[in-house]
């Protein structure tokens, strides 16, 4: 598997693009990653996606999931510099 990180600046805000080309994640999973407690591992809390997301709805930012597919997902991460 690959993983392609990239960082531009639009204006005020900075985007982050995490992409890979591995198996990608269910549409059912897709609903629930920014659950609070959601994990798919044995041993995993289910924190750190939702406290990446809960920050950055606070600071004005945002991070979604723009792409999955058998080939791969894409996330998006913005964050305001106002």
């Amino acid at each position: 598997m690959h993983v392609w990180i990239s960082v531009k600046q639009l204006n005020n805000v900075v985007e982050i693009s995490v992409k890979d080309d591995g198996c990608g994640i269910s549409e059912d999973i897709v609903t629930k990653i920014f659950d609070e407690n959601y994990t798919t591992k044995k041993e995993g809390m289910g924190l750190g996606l939702s406290l990446a997301k809960r920050f950055l709805d606070i600071t004005g930012g945002s991070i979604l999931i723009k792409e999955t597919s058998s080939r791969g997902t894409e996330i998006l991460i913005r964050i305001s510099q106002s």
